[in-house]
């Protein structure tokens, strides 16, 4: 017969449990509020339940609450410190907030863990290239394609350095009009951040008549706000002959 206390210690685990599926559960039904209820509720019972806590931390990521996730994964981390996938997701996370030395050093614990993951190594030569650090990103783009030739967020990022880095020595009109064009196949041509990137490799290789064709393109795929006075922008130079650079915020 149990304990008292061992008893009740048993009970909380089974009613964490229960939580983290009544929570998996409103996930699934998109009652993200209660989800989030549920999980919390879990940890409130169980501290070490791992599940509950890595799925409050992507229910704070799909909140947008970046922060709150990496706290969480923090936690988890912890909990699991070989789970490669944690350290990627925390690495996700620090990327949306713009701490990019935070979010390679977590890419590359993960990648440290799992070689072999072209999709962490396109989003750490992402990070690299926000961080100006160019050549370490296009080791990182090459190393994905290799891995995966049908990665196409490796290819589209390897379009969009070689078309619009500020370094003149970096950029490479030709090359980045086969990587772009590798993304839009690999992607069916329905993300509009790939064709985006057509757009600004052709200008690079001074082809503006295409530059202007695959930008507008873009713009008719892309009907949020966020985004589209940049691309407008782009457009704009285009038009005028010009190609894109970008600008870094360190």
């Amino acid at each position: 017969m149990l304990n008292s206390s061992f008893a009740g210690e048993t009970n909380h685990l089974s009613q964490a449990d229960e939580l983290v599926f009544e929570g998996a559960l409103n996930c699934t039904n998109g009652n993200l509020d209660n989800a989030l209820a549920d999980f919390s509720k879990a940890v409130e019972l169980d501290p070490t339940n791992a599940d509950a806590i890595f799925d409050r931390a992507s229910i704070y990521r799909v909140k947008g609450e970046f922060e709150k996730s990496i706290t969480d994964l923090n936690e988890y981390i912890l909990l699991n410190p070989t789970n490669d996938y944690a350290f990627k997701t925390r690495a996700s996370d620090f990327d949306r907030l713009g701490k990019f030395d935070e979010a390679i050093s977590n890419w590359s614990e993960g990648l440290r863990l799992n070689p072999n993951d072209a999709n962490a190594l396109a989003m750490r030569g992402f990070c690299y290239n926000n961080k100006e650090q160019f050549n370490e990103a296009l080791k990182d783009y090459y190393k994905a394609i290799q891995i995966d030739p049908k990665n196409d967020s490796a290819w589209n990022n390897l379009g969009w350095q070689r078309a619009t880095c500020p370094i003149a020595s970096m950029r490479n009109g030709k090359e980045a009009v086969e990587a772009a064009t590798k993304a839009c196949d690999l992607s069916n041509w329905k993300k509009w951040t790939r064709v985006d990137t057509l757009a600004a490799a052709f200008a690079e290789a001074g082809d503006f008549q295409q530059a202007v064709k695959y930008q507008k393109q873009a713009l008719n795929m892309y009907k949020h706000d966020k985004a589209r006075e940049a691309m407008q922008n782009r457009l704009s130079l285009y038009e005028k002959q010009q190609p894109y650079r970008e600008t870094y915020k360190q």
